[in-house]
């Protein structure tokens, strides 16, 4: 596609000129009269290049070059200013309000097409080096834990496997849960009522970034770094507030290798936005008839948001010893597809541990229960390391 130039100039004769110079290189030019015109044509369309006049009524040549630097999607656009003012305080004016060149009118048509050629090729080096640049930002593995219904162990589990990946792998991990107004992580690790993710919530959406929410991360005991969720049922107003979600989802990704998230039950607007940025979703159900029906559908949902069948994993949790549990035999039959982990009941440890505020890995770390969500550690450790 041919490179797009916006020439503004008031005079018409100079207008023609130009355009027809530069559509005989192969540009595809836009005209503006006035910089009223300019800027409301770059609010539709963004040129790859301005030609700007300085002297023209109403708003002159440098007040559009500050207008369009302030503007996120016209700040990096390369502008070439193009005028009869010559004097050197006229550049300086020119460079400080933002512009890439300057020249003087009359100038060759050689020198304007050089002039023109050059700053597109610096801009399109530029554009390069940025897009490298965000290559090379450290991305950690998003984990996603939903449950097909709110009682499932989701938090302990979460809380468990953050604490497995960080003691026995040595990696840095964050938590956190995406449900304000009804958090449960910090009150199971002992921690005060969380405000942390209330305050990124009430954040500006474009005041959010890394060192903001590094600064809301509270260090636990156990070496995972939480953002925690308020239990004030008030901030529930938040929960489907899904484009603040995602970007703090972001900036998590880019502190720690490992991020979890309790996304708690359901598909709610909030997950869904959440768990198509995931590389992992573990699905926690249990061994009841009608619940494995709900968890199959919730499973169709997740994998319609365009999360890949690899990366979906279904963690069965024995909550309690019942004869009517369905075999993990029969559950695979009733989901049409396999049963990756399955958890052994443990009450009264998870009680235990929740009265004392630690990790039940921590404390009973021979336990079937800490081996179990070993398991799903290794796995999820030895999918990261194949990416």
């Amino acid at each position: 596609m041919n490179k797009s130039i916006l020439i503004v100039d008031d005079d018409i004769d100079t207008l023609q000129l130009v355009g027809t110079m530069l559509e005989q290189k192969g540009y595809e030019i836009i005209a503006a009269n006035n910089g009223e015109k300019a800027l409301q044509i770059t609010e539709n369309k963004i040129p790859d290049l301005i030609i700007l006049d300085i002297m023209m009524p109403g708003i002159d040549g440098y007040e559009v070059t500050r207008r369009l630097r302030a503007i996120e999607e016209t700040s990096i656009v390369p502008i070439i200013l193009f005028s009869a003012k010559s004097q050197a305080d006229d550049k300086v004016i020119g460079y400080e309000a933002g512009a890439d060149d300057y020249l003087t009118k009359p100038t060759h048509p050689t020198e304007l097409v050089s002039r023109v050629e050059a700053a597109l090729e610096k801009s399109e080096n530029n554009n390069l080096e940025l897009i490298e640049t965000e290559k090379n930002v450290k991305q950690g593995k998003l984990i996603g834990i939903v449950s097909t219904k709110g009682g499932l162990g989701s938090t302990t589990l979460a809380i468990n496997l953050s604490v497995a990946i960080r003691k026995t792998f040595e990696k840095s991990v964050s938590l956190t849960e995406f449900r304000p107004g009804s958090g449960s992580l910090g009150l199971f690790l002992g921690h005060q009522e969380g405000s942390s993710l209330r305050d990124l919530l009430d954040t500006p959406f474009e005041e959010i970034n890394n060192d903001g929410v590094k600064e809301q991360l509270i260090r636990d005991g156990s070496g995972i770094e939480l953002l925690l969720s308020s239990i004030n049922s008030m901030n529930g107003v938040f929960q489907e507030n899904s484009k603040h979600f995602e970007n703090i989802t972001t900036h998590l990704s880019e502190i720690n290798e490992y991020t979890l998230i309790d996304l708690g039950s359901g598909l709610s607007k909030t997950n869904n936005s959440v768990l198509k940025e995931c590389d992992e979703v573990l699905i926690i159900t249990e061994p009841y008839p009608w619940t494995l029906k709900q968890t199959k559908e919730l499973v169709k949902g997740i994998s319609q948001l365009g999360v890949n069948g690899d990366a979906i994993s279904i963690v069965l949790i024995n909550r309690h010893r019942s004869e009517t549990n369905v075999s993990p035999s029969d559950a695979e039959k009733d989901l049409e597809m396999e049963i990756d982990f399955i958890i052994s009941p443990s009450p009264e440890d998870t009680f235990s541990a929740i009265s004392r505020g630690k990790p039940l890995i921590t404390l009973l770390p021979e336990s079937i229960y800490a081996q179990q969500i070993m398991s799903i550690a290794e796995e999820i450790i030895q999918k990261g390391s194949m990416d």
